[in-house]
């Protein structure tokens, strides 16, 4: 039969471009001041963080046009070693697997310490997508990213930082996350609502749950 003499055509396989691999840094947020970050809680804060609840405070930090951006800051307490949490963390083309909302994320450079990634978001039916370039300091345990505005983007701004701080008795890692999204559209109060007390406990809690899977303790 003539497609059988198709068959092995059929099975040539697509080349693949391998996925760029993040070095394993010598150590993972071994320069973070933990009393610098401790006095940033209030003490029912850090009780409830003990107790393995999602923290939200909003922060404010310098914009780069000279103004003022409240960030959104999630902190929880995952039980194991910055440097397992780093690597989950640094998996970027696995992150909708455990990341909310996230439908994909895809490496497209990695340069020193600087990652280039191209995502899409999914919010109440409505895909966004967008680049960013995150830069990597595994020392200070710290990921921060930025708009990548070379390219087009469905969002006006958006800048962020992954923290990650080692905690005594160990293996415990406090993560923060902080990020300032500008849509460039009014967004109604009930979408920030819904973004702030459902999406970014899932966000830091579905961390958790892929590190300690990744990662389960005997």
């Amino acid at each position: 039969m003539r497609w059988l003499t198709l068959l092995p055509l059929l099975l040539v396989a697509e080349p693949v471009t391998p996925v760029p691999v993040i070095p394993t840094p010598a150590c993972v947020a071994c320069s973070v001041d933990l009393e610098e970050v401790r006095s940033g809680y209030s003490m029912a804060d850090w009780k409830d963080l003990a107790l393995g609840q999602v923290v939200i405070t909003k922060v404010d930090t310098a914009a780069t046009d000279g103004g003022i951006n409240t960030s959104v800051q999630t902190s929880a307490i995952i039980p194991r070693t910055p440097a397992q949490v780093w690597s989950v963390l640094v998996d970027f083309d696995s992150r909708p697997d455990f990341t909310p909302g996230l439908q994909e994320s895809h490496t497209r450079k990695i340069e020193g310490n600087r990652v280039w990634l191209d995502e899409r978001v999914r919010v109440l039916w409505v895909n966004i997508r967008y680049h960013i370039i995150d830069t990597l300091a595994p020392d200070r345990g710290l990921i921060t990213w930025v708009l990548d505005k070379s390219l087009d983007n469905d969002i006006k701004e958006s800048v962020g930082s992954w923290q990650l701080v080692p905690l005594s008795p160990g293996p415990q890692t406090l993560v923060r996350y902080r990020a300032h999204i500008d849509t460039g559209q009014p967004v109604p109060g009930f979408i920030e609502s819904f973004l702030v007390k459902r999406s970014l406990p899932k966000l830091v809690s579905g961390l958790r749950d892929e590190v300690e899977r990744r990662y389960p303790q005997e």
